[in-house]
């Protein structure tokens, strides 16, 4: 089953055919200039795969989300978005957390995007840690890294539609954390001073009138993003040069 987006229907009707219904996710943050994930593996194994567990009999898919996230990170307001579903297949050896028998289910697949690399949680299961974007090492597995590369390219495609600048910068940020966390998202250089003039001009931020002190250069501006211009913006598409 290729990857693509569950209908409701669809999933009503994969939970019937599917007792063993999974949830996978890719969660990002933006931290120091860098956009980090998370990784997570079982207590004496070495690999680190993506957060991945059964949904539970008596709980709604967006609540098994909810509930994985907030028992590694803490965090109850995320953002997120379904990149797709499709039927695995996992060895006893290569399973993360509860999904330990063997056999085909059905794993639905979500980004994630967190304010900031909050401190994970302990757990009795996994352990869990944040990692830079470009650090592949850690992952050994093919399914792992294709996870990954779709959901680089699923932020790329949605930077113009979805409030992606919104949940991974801080509140109050500068141009040029905007500017690198672009860079970073659409994996190209990008001229600060041409990305500057084009930000301002969508009318989408607010000057705060205040700097962020304490560097070794001129204190940049602080801004934030101006929520109602910002969405309906997204409703068009931002920026579409990039």
């Amino acid at each position: 089953m290729n990857a693509e987006i569950m209908t409701e229907n669809q999933r009503n009707i994969v939970v019937k055919r599917h007792p063993q219904l999974a949830l996978r996710f890719v969660a990002f943050a933006y931290h120091n200039r860098l956009i980090k994930k998370l990784l997570v593996r079982s207590t004496g194994l070495l690999e680190w795969r993506f957060p991945m567990e059964y949904v539970s009999s008596d709980e709604s898919i967006h609540a098994g989300l909810h509930r994985m996230v907030f028992e590694i990170t803490g965090i109850t307001d995320f953002y997120f978005s379904q990149m797709g579903f499709s039927e695995q297949a996992f060895n006893r050896e290569e399973v993360v957390n509860d999904l330990s028998d063997v056999g085909d289910f059905v794993c639905i697949d979500y980004y994630i995007l967190l304010r900031r690399a909050p401190g994970l949680t302990n757990h009795s299961v996994i352990d869990s840690r944040w990692y830079t974007i470009d650090e592949q090492l850690q992952l050994n597995f093919v399914e792992d890294k294709q996870l990954l590369k779709r959901a680089q390219a699923t932020l790329k495609r949605g930077l113009n539609h979805e409030p992606i600048g919104y949940y991974l910068l801080d509140r109050r940020f500068t141009l040029p954390d905007m500017h690198s966390l672009y860079e970073q998202l659409l994996d190209k250089k990008l001229n600060r001073g041409n990305f500057s003039r084009k930000m301002l001009g969508l009318a989408i931020l607010n000057k705060l009138g205040v700097v962020r002190s304490g560097g070794a250069h001129k204190s940049p501006d602080l801004y934030e993003y101006d929520k109602n211009r910002y969405f309906a913006a997204l409703e068009t598409g931002l920026v579409k040069a990039f």
